[in-house]
């Protein structure tokens, strides 16, 4: 029997939480920088960057990771350098070194290069809506620690259907759904918020250097992270509410 993956993701997904606060708070925000690692993403890349451009709380710093791409992905980022008050283009020609993996190096470049208290990752291909990063910080205020997001994800060729199932695999694993524990587990990699200071403190992506998981092999650091520092793991999705 053959059952629709639009099927599926209406009973798995039908209690969609979505990111939203009741407004921007007047208390201070250190400095917000956004790096986006990009390999091969021409297609994407100015429209990040655009939408990034028109946010509601701005960032100091814009980095581009180009992850030695072979298209026009820098090409088309250097259109917007004067977009942003701070925007730094690093482009990586060679392999990564021995135990990294591409994604995790370009990242570790990218805030290798950034000066902000605030650390914002975003995949190239996220396309934030104009209050995507003034919620992001806002429950950071609430809720110290890292802030992960798994945008809403828009299918346009019937194909891209499905990643459904890889999808609930990573839901089920990170004990999104309840069970096997109602304790959450690692972070969705496309949207990751963290300040420096707790970046630092759990060695940031240079811990988990070989993972191409990056985000789900963070947990196992996470949780030696909470048990030194004496944090906490909340799905805080169950009590704010903007799309990312």
């Amino acid at each position: 029997m053959f059952i629709s993956p639009d099927i599926l993701t209406l009973l798995f997904f039908s209690r969609k939480r979505f990111l939203h606060t009741n407004g921007f708070s007047k208390e201070p925000v250190g400095k917000i920088s956004v790096i986006i690692p990009a390999r091969n993403e021409e297609k994407n890349i100015g429209k990040i960057l655009k939408l990034l451009s028109i946010q509601r709380v701005k960032p100091h710093e814009v980095i581009v990771v180009d992850d030695n791409s072979t298209d026009r992905t820098s090409a088309v980022a250097e259109n917007f350098k004067d977009t942003f008050e701070r925007f730094i283009l690093i482009r990586l020609t060679k392999d990564p070194p021995k135990n990294w993996v591409g994604k995790t190096w370009a990242i570790w470049n990218g805030y290798q290069n950034s000066s902000g208290e605030i650390l914002i990752f975003m995949d190239a291909d996220v396309e934030p809506e104009e209050g995507a990063i003034e919620v992001l910080v806002e429950i950071h205020k609430k809720h110290p620690g890292l802030i992960s997001v798994w945008p809403y994800q828009r299918f346009e060729r019937f194909y891209e259907h499905l990643n459904l199932v890889f999808n609930l695999i990573i839901v089920c694993a990170s004990n999104m759904l309840g069970f096997p524990s109602k304790r959450p587990k690692g972070a969705f990699g496309p949207v990751i918020l963290t300040s420096r200071r707790d970046y630092m403190k759990t060695g940031g992506h240079a811990a988990i250097k070989d993972s191409v998981l990056e985000d789900h092999k963070k947990r196992d650091q996470g949780d030696e992270f909470l048990r030194k520092w004496d944090y906490k793991v909340q799905d805080v999705s169950r009590r704010v509410q903007t799309t990312v």
